[in-house]
């Protein structure tokens, strides 16, 4: 069982690659059509392309996957620049209300998630997005992210979901921020 759908594993690497560039029209362009295609993704339809067994399973892993990796995408793009309007202060009503959206049903999808143990091994990378958000919600869902990333390091046998819990421990502890407050070093998570 694969861990994110490759659609929108590609989408990830171009998000990052377009982090690397500064902020212009031609980025802001590019921001909005990934995050156009993100969007677009269909979870359902992706399943049935699959031939495993298991399709709850996968459909829940898409869905994870999908609303992570737009949330990811919002987050991180704002915090370069791509998405910043330079006749605006604040980022644009319509992305915050996508963030909310995206942010809303990736939380609703991590207990469900979590329950699942052919996704609670792969979702990683789906719980540190949600943990970069936590820091607009209650101490209760931080304590709830960082819990489930000491389950994922004690029953996989690695470190890198507890590095990941020290970062966004203290990412909130500062009261949060953007994305590139929270990840100031190289890190590197697993999907």
């Amino acid at each position: 069982m694969v861990s994110c759908p490759r659609e929108l594993v590609k989408e990830i690497i171009l998000i990052s690659a377009l982090r690397s560039q500064a902020p212009s029209p031609e980025t802001t362009r590019s921001a909005y059509d990934i995050l156009a295609r993100v969007e677009a993704f269909s979870p359902q339809e992706w399943t049935t392309t699959t031939r495993e067994s298991f399709h709850d399973d996968w459909l829940i892993l898409a869905r994870l996957y999908h609303a992570a990796t737009a949330l990811y995408c919002i987050l991180s793009l704002q915090s370069s620049g791509a998405f910043r309007d330079p006749h605006q202060m604040s980022p644009s009503p319509k992305l915050e209300l996508a963030r909310a959206r995206h942010a809303r049903h990736l939380f609703a999808l991590l207990e469900r998630a979590v329950a699942t143990p052919r996704v609670r091994r792969r979702m990683s990378w789906a719980l540190i997005v949600a943990g970069v958000e936590a820091s607009r919600a209650s101490d209760e869902v931080q304590r709830y992210i960082g819990e489930k990333l000491a389950d994922m390091s004690r029953d996989q046998g690695i470190a890198s979901p507890l590095v990941a819990r020290a970062v966004l421990e203290r990412f909130w502890a500062r009261g949060g921020g953007r994305w590139d407050d929270c990840f100031d070093d190289a890190f590197a998570f697993i999907m």
